[in-house]
């Protein structure tokens, strides 16, 4: 869903590595953009965290319906970070509206870890990723991820 950037508890802090140079990195929306098209109450009930069934395509297509949001497709409503070095890391909030980054015409690796300690807990059953990327879950909804050896967790600090 769409929570505000610092509700950390249920929207993990998310890191991506490119591993090649000269790569564009996800492209972004940023938060004060998308919250200055709420009205008072909307943006009330975003702040609140109030947002957790809706998607962030959805808010967004349903604000242009209204005309109060562009259209996806224009450029300028997004964040750009083009030139990224291998090595280079962005640090960003799920929550932040975020796409794929345009192809380049040749393939890329990157690295997308995302930090959650062992009490969090699993909100959404299914997958997880992308088609043609994903990890088949092992953990129950709403159980605990921490010691789990789901795949998909894999363990980064030793107990």
């Amino acid at each position: 869903g769409i929570l505000p950037a610092n509700h950390t508890r249920t929207s993990r802090i998310r890191l991506w590595i490119t591993l090649d140079d000269d790569v564009t990195a996800p492209l972004m929306i940023n938060q004060s953009f998308f919250t200055s098209r709420l009205n008072i109450t909307e943006a009330e009930h975003f702040w609140k965290g109030h947002g957790k069934g809706h998607q962030a395509v959805d808010m967004m297509e349903w604000l242009q319906s209204e005309g109060r949001f562009p259209n996806v497709s224009d450029p300028g409503i997004w964040t750009t970070l083009t030139g990224v070095k291998r090595g280079d890391l962005v640090l960003h909030s799920p929550c932040l509206i975020h796409t794929s980054p345009p192809p380049l015409g040749r393939s890329v690796a990157f690295l997308c870890a995302t930090y959650a300690p062992g009490e969090s807990r699993v909100f959404r059953q299914g997958n997880a990723g992308a088609p043609g990327r994903s990890c088949a879950r092992s953990v129950p909804l709403h159980a605990e991820i921490g010691g789990s050896q789901d795949p998909c967790l894999p363990q980064v600090y030793p107990r």
